[in-house]
């Protein structure tokens, strides 16, 4: 039997919708919870504001190699991980704190930043709060994901991010502001995590 492209088109399609689906419905969003003081969190914060605007000068060169240099890499690697952990780590080195007092591992993948906070944090419901980590993963088999965190929760599982190694509003990549939607597939990005803090007052 030989198929149309029109009928060859509706099966893609379909099939496509079906994929798409079926990774939906086998992750769940879930939210661990890791000590963190909240000065550190806030200076953090502070760091990674003045970071937005800084764009690489080559593939993951340029500026943000200091990113991935406090994980101990240089250049050339993704640094989306790379940029939260030097936030935390250049906060530490103003408070005068240890680098012990960092609440995420010390990695360049991000999934690794969310399973380390599974292990050792404490569940709450995944509701994305300021200051929480959102961990993506590529879809399909793959160990790939992003991370990004968030500076202002908005409606309907609407988010206002910075994220490191993203596309700004021309295109360029580097430290950018970025909406996104913790239920939507952003590209080949599903959210399969959040990594939230906690402080003792």
């Amino acid at each position: 039997m030989r198929w149309s492209y029109r009928s060859w088109r509706l099966y893609c399609t379909v099939y496509s919708i079906i994929f798409i689906f079926s990774q939906l419905n086998s992750y769940s969003i879930e939210k661990y919870s890791l000590y963190c003081p909240k000065q550190l969190l806030l200076v953090s914060e502070k760091i990674m504001i003045e970071e937005v605007g800084t764009i690489e000068t080559g593939n993951n060169m340029g500026e943000v190699e200091k990113y991935l240099l406090s994980i101990g890499l240089n250049g050339g690697y993704s640094y989306c991980a790379a940029g939260q952990y030097y936030c935390f780590f250049t906060a530490c080195k103003r408070l005068n704190l240890s680098e012990k007092s960092i609440p995420i591992i010390k990695t360049g993948l991000a999934r690794k930043v969310f399973s380390n906070a599974k292990k050792y944090g404490k569940k709450e419901l995944a509701n994305p709060e300021r200051h929480n980590l959102i961990v993506w993963r590529k879809l399909g088999n793959s160990w790939q994901g992003h991370i990004e965190r968030v500076v202002k929760k908005c409606k309907a599982g609407w988010i206002k991010t910075v994220g490191f190694n993203v596309k700004n509003s021309d295109g360029k990549e580097g430290v950018a502001y970025k909406k996104r939607n913790i239920y939507h597939i952003s590209g080949k990005l599903q959210v399969v995590g959040i990594v939230g803090f906690y402080w003792e007052e």
